[in-house]
């Protein structure tokens, strides 16, 4: 609270990170007419996921004409976007839409309370506090790296570095380098790092499931017509948007799963002809329990001669010496951490504090959920990006549809003089037990894999409980019939 009797100064919104989710967000505001808000970004520029991550080979796995927003298609250089022309297009659109006016940099959250008496939240921040109607957290579902308890890791005298915090120019060259992890981003590393570093040891836990990554170049004779003509794009867009519905229902039934599988699998059988090896390489759960990977170089890259593969995770580190489960010892000069994310809204969770006084993460003990993806019962004017059975095929796609819930419930708020929503703990619990119910028979809950999409509790945190246009659609429309409302009588 303001000191010495002040009255605080009002925000409209605070948003909390800069990527996709936080840009998304930051339209909608302008959008709706909101000029007074602050965006905080821990890092020193926006992009979030595609302004960390710059190790050699970066680049996304979605098709980039659906790696976008529907507003702004691109000229796009190939058919799957380089991590800098991603990052490119998301400073093209904060620019577009004065988000940089608003962003704080090097600010982080440190916790966030929701005051019921005079309907605001109070932000503490590392650059201090901030008070605002609506709290927006727009994290993403991959900002906390994760890094293993390995016993000795520690005390490596080289340098080791998680693969989203890459040291600038870092190449490996002429280095013995571990690679732990065969997951999205050391597929797409270990290929790089192999043409330079002297010898290259690859620790895997569990094997992935590998399409082949066909990259097509587009030529500047598509970009220049792709520019020229935009509903060539957007037809584009289109076109991949019902092509990966029809991947993601693969998820939900495990028999359409297994028909993708064998797609996989005949590229395993095709690409590495060592039987033993590619036993080793060959999953036992089915396509599409763990993320799947795509690929044009993985398996020919595992077979060089200054290439160790190792089929066991990393046990302890002794000196310089990584000793796998296997036994195997293998001495290095450099440690990359390719270990993944803590999937969702992560540590956040802890700092947020809605009416009862009790976190998120106290609130959803374990198992997260939130109305439509978007707003957590018990946390009026709370809306999360990328939130709680919010993911799609395409972040951006998903980003931008619950953005647009955003802006509707801006703008029903207003029309209504309401000044806070809650979503009612009804229509929250209808919500995740329909994502329960659907996912119960998912490739994710009973494939026969451990991964990142469900929650302590066995359930599915992560994807929307339906196609990717269903949730378009959806989200198109706001219904305070959904919530508990607040009007502003006697509030400042």
């Amino acid at each position: 609270m303001a000191g010495n009797g002040a009255t605080p100064l009002v925000l409209e919104a605070v948003i909390v990170g800069g990527g996709l989710s936080g840009i998304a967000a930051a339209r909608a505001l302008r959008l709706a007419g909101v000029d007074d808000y602050v965006l905080i970004e821990k890092s020193d520029g926006l992009g979030g996921t595609w302004h960390h991550n710059t190790y050699p080979g970066c680049a996304c796995d979605v098709p980039s004409a659906l790696y976008c927003f529907t507003f702004k298609p691109y000229r796009w250089s190939r058919f799957f976007a380089p991590q800098a022309e991603i990052k490119q297009y998301l400073l093209e659109v904060a620019a577009e839409h004065d988000v940089q006016r608003h962003v704080r940099f090097g600010t982080e959250l440190v916790g966030a309370a929701w005051d019921d008496a005079e309907q605001y939240w109070e932000v503490d921040t590392s650059g201090g506090r901030l008070v605002a109607r609506h709290l927006i957290l727009a994290v993403g579902f991959l900002h906390a790296a994760t890094v293993p308890n390995i016993p000795g890791l520690a005390e490596f005298p080289g340098p080791t570095f998680h693969s989203s915090r890459w040291p600038e120019g870092y190449d490996g060259s002429g280095e013995r380098v571990a690679v732990i992890g065969t997951g999205a981003s050391a597929i797409q590393i270990v290929p790089q790092l192999q043409q330079r570093a002297a010898h290259l040891t690859v620790f895997q836990r569990t094997p992935g499931w590998v399409i082949p990554k066909i990259d097509i170049v587009h030529s500047e004779r598509w970009r220049r017509w792709s520019t020229r003509f935009p509903a060539l794009s957007i037809l584009l867009q289109r076109s991949l948007w019902a092509v990966s519905e029809i991947v993601l229902q693969a998820i939900f039934r495990v028999r359409l799963a297994r028909l993708l599988g064998a797609v996989a699998r005949r590229n395993l059988e095709k690409s590495v002809a060592d039987p033993e090896l590619r036993a080793k390489l060959t999953p036992d759960y089915e396509f599409g329990c763990k993320r799947y990977l795509l690929s044009a170089d993985w398996y020919s890259t595992l077979v060089q001669p200054n290439v160790t593969f190792v089929p066991s995770a990393v046990t302890k580190v002794e000196g310089r010496t990584l000793v796998a489960v296997d036994g195997s010892r293998h001495e290095v000069d450099t440690i990359v951490l390719s270990t993944g994310f803590d999937f969702g809204v992560g540590p956040v969770a802890h700092l947020v504090r809605g009416r009862d006084g009790l976190t998120l993460a106290e609130t959803w003990k374990g198992s997260p959920r939130a109305y439509l993806g978007t707003h957590p019962s018990g946390f009026p004017n709370l809306s999360v990006i990328a939130g709680p059975n919010a993911g799609t095929v395409s972040g951006f796609i998903g980003a931008e549809a619950q953005a647009n819930y955003l802006r509707e419930m801006i703008l029903a708020m207003r029309r209504e003089g309401v000044t806070s929503i809650d979503a009612l703990p009804e229509a929250e619990a209808r919500f995740k037990a329909k994502a329960d119910h659907l996912m119960a028979h998912s490739v994710h809950n009973a494939g026969g894999c451990v991964n990142f999409y469900l929650d302590e509790n066995g359930c599915n945190k992560a994807l929307w409980p339906g196609t990717m246009f269903g949730m378009w659609r959806r989200l198109q429309r706001f219904d305070l019939s959904d919530y508990r409302t607040r009007r502003g009588e006697n509030l400042r």
